[in-house]
């Protein structure tokens, strides 16, 4: 198991223990470095990288080498430009497309795009799931985060407490109900589970 990470700041403030396991540096250098030396994984996670970085495409293509036969690849990625996000934006709910933040994120998805993207670098989409879709709370006044910057946290708080009771439920049905979230365009977050075109 190994991490990469543009800083250890994360990693040395959350998750010490696994320091350890960790390369920090600009991310395509360090996975061209991890290909040359043949490395493989089951599994590859990026979770939030693929909007920050300046090549998406080329990223997504160096991960198929490193991606064992009949492993894959989770990507996680903010769902930006989202059914939600563009009707807040449309029905005067907020002002401004808030989830537009250069030069942090680069890039934008929704489970459309992302499939696309996916697609067109060699991935085949095995399944997306969406998370609890936080931007329901601005389409009522009392829990308008954008709005009211103060209600984030209390937004952010009822998030994880309701995907908290939601995930007690069995595996199935939940993984279910998050599938068909990300079906609908639903969720703050998007998350693709990938394999290379052509292994199983």
């Amino acid at each position: 198991m190994s991490g990469i990470d543009f800083s250890s700041a994360g990693v040395s403030s959350k998750n010490p223990d696994c320091l350890d396991a960790l390369v920090t540096g600009d991310i395509f250098t360090l996975l061209n470095a991890e290909i040359a030396a043949g490395k493989i994984y089951d599994v590859v996670w990026l979770q939030n990288v693929l909007e920050h970085v300046l090549d998406p495409l080329d990223l997504l293509n160096s991960l198929r080498s490193l991606v064992a036969p009949g492993g894959i690849a989770v990507i996680t990625v903010p769902n930006d430009y989202s059914i939600m996000q563009c009707s807040a934006l449309a029905t005067n709910h907020i002002d401004n497309a808030f989830w537009i933040a250069p030069p942090e994120h680069l890039s934008y998805f929704d489970s459309q795009s992302l499939a696309n993207t996916a697609n067109h670098t060699g991935w085949a989409v095995l399944e997306m799931l969406g998370d609890f879709p936080v931007d329901w709370f601005l389409f009522h006044p009392s829990s308008n985060y954008v709005r009211n910057r103060s209600g984030g946290k209390a937004a952010h708080k009822a998030r994880v407490q309701i995907e908290n009771i939601i995930n007690t439920q069995p595996m199935g049905d939940v993984i279910a109900f998050w599938s068909s979230a990300a079906k609908l365009g639903l969720g703050r977050n998007i998350t693709a589970f990938l394999m290379p075109v052509g292994t199983k």
